[in-house]
């Protein structure tokens, strides 16, 4: 008969295990998820002035990713039911992988919005495969810190991206300029962790030969039993799921929270060089660095720290009201460009705490049937912000002439998130993490 003293063993080696199998794999694919994303912004550097791009037109072509992206999410991450997360997630890398190489050979401005779109599509169910993938291996008070694998891939990314594109713009070999390097060897990135992805990774517990025998049983039962106490209090159809209140509400924050994020994130480099007409393309990739370290530090602090005390709220509305600070004092900003690099690191401390808390809230509100598409649906807000932040920040730009109008705009949706969260929080009670026998489930 087994002790408490045992139980509590076990679960710490289960939970243990689990986190360093399928937390790297999640991290890995994340960062050449977001390199794809975001290589277009340090690309501009030369493609701008090569394909004709006007400020509008570059932002108009770094956003409809999203458009594509916002389309075909929730019928991409219906496919992971009929497929499974191991081949579907392989079909999308293999997919976005050989589209993203392709943008290299983009003839024209209306060639690159098409290949852009086309990566959205090529891309689309992505990261929403891997939050559905969390909630089929880890319990709900441990969903901070396994979500913030995702956004961890994704810092590391933007991490790297700097450095690695700033390196590969300077490269001129078989009529190929530097910006088109960065696609080719960008793109081929995600091909190549496909294949390490088919061999390792695992669908559900149930097939986990890495686990033990007493580790699997333990881990089926405790997420069989969560999903069983999510799921009593609904008597819904997939519709109304996705279209009641408390879905929608989640929608629109998230997309708010992709305007204001993805809003200045493509247009950083090109802001540190409106700041730094002298700087150099490699000088640029390492100043991006800075606030992505930021943003890092800032999210494994606040998914760790909301694990540890159960405490969702504040850890969600705190960090917004920080990135919209941030973004609010490029307002001062003018030509300096220490105040500049300031302003961008204060924005990545705020956006790294909503993250991962963000989809605690949508794994919490959603039942385990509704999950594959409600989390597609809410997460598609985002790649809808993703479409309108970048294209607006460029139109204002044109209109003014400097960025500084844009951010203070920008700045503006997450001071409305801030609102909007700190009232969905006090109506549902998903501020708190609750034990199974307490009940998870609400509904909104």
């Amino acid at each position: 008969m087994s002790t408490p003293t045992d139980l509590t063993r076990l679960e710490k080696e289960t939970v243990l295990k689990v986190k360093w199998r399928l937390l790297p794999l999640i991290s890995i694919g994340m960062v050449c998820c977001f390199l794809d994303r975001l290589n277009i912004g340090f690309a501009a550097l030369q493609m701008n002035a090569d394909l004709h791009l006007a400020p509008a037109a570059f932002g108009f072509a770094a956003g409809v990713f999203f458009l594509g992206y916002f389309v075909f999410e929730v019928p991409s991450n219906l496919m992971v039911g009929k497929f499974g997360p191991r081949k579907w997630l392989t079909r999308i890398m293999v997919t976005w992988g050989i589209v993203a190489t392709a943008t290299a050979f983009a003839p024209s401005a209306r060639g690159l919005y098409v290949i852009r779109f086309l990566l959205g599509v090529a891309e689309a169910g992505f990261s929403p495969c891997l939050i559905l993938c969390i909630t089929y291996w880890f319990r709900p008070k441990d969903h901070a810190q396994a979500v913030s694998a995702i956004f961890i891939g994704s810092c590391v990314a933007t991490i790297i991206a700097g450095p690695l594109s700033g390196w590969l713009l300077g490269w001129h070999a078989f009529g190929l300029r530097g910006w088109q390097w960065l696609f080719i060897v960008e793109g081929l990135m995600p091909v190549a962790f496909a294949i390490v992805l088919w061999f390792l990774w695992t669908d559900a517990p149930e097939q986990a030969k890495w686990l033990r025998p007493d580790q699997k049983e333990w881990l089926v039962r405790t997420i069989a039993a969560e999903n069983a106490v999510k799921d009593k209090p609904r008597r819904i159809t997939l519709l109304e799921a996705l279209t009641r209140p408390g879905t929608l509400v989640l929608f629109f924050v998230f997309f708010l929270m992709g305007v204001g994020y993805l809003g200045q994130q493509f247009w950083m480099a090109q802001i540190f060089k409106s700041f730094g007409k002298d700087l150099t393309s490699m000088q640029i990739g390492m100043l991006t660095v800075l606030p992505s370290i930021c943003l890092m530090v800032s999210l494994i602090f606040w998914s760790r720290h909301s694990d540890v005390t159960g405490e969702r709220h504040w850890h969600y509305v705190i960090p917004c009201l920080v990135a919209c600070a941030g973004l609010s004092c490029f307002f001062f900003a003018t030509m300096n460009l220490a105040l500049a690099v300031f302003a961008i690191c204060l924005t990545g401390l705020g956006v790294g705490g909503t993250q991962s808390l963000f989809f605690t809230a949508v794994t919490q509100l959603l039942g385990k049937k509704e999950a594959a598409a409600g989390i597609a649906f809410i997460n598609s807000g985002a790649a809808l912000g993703g479409f309108v932040g970048p294209y607006l920040t460029g139109i204002v730009r044109g209109i003014f002439g400097n960025y500084q109008a844009a951010m203070v705009i920008l700045a503006s949706t997450f001071l409305i998130t801030a609102i909007i969260m700190h009232f969905f929080f006090v109506k549902t009670g998903t501020g708190r993490v609750r034990e199974v026998a307490a009940g998870l489930a609400v509904d909104v």
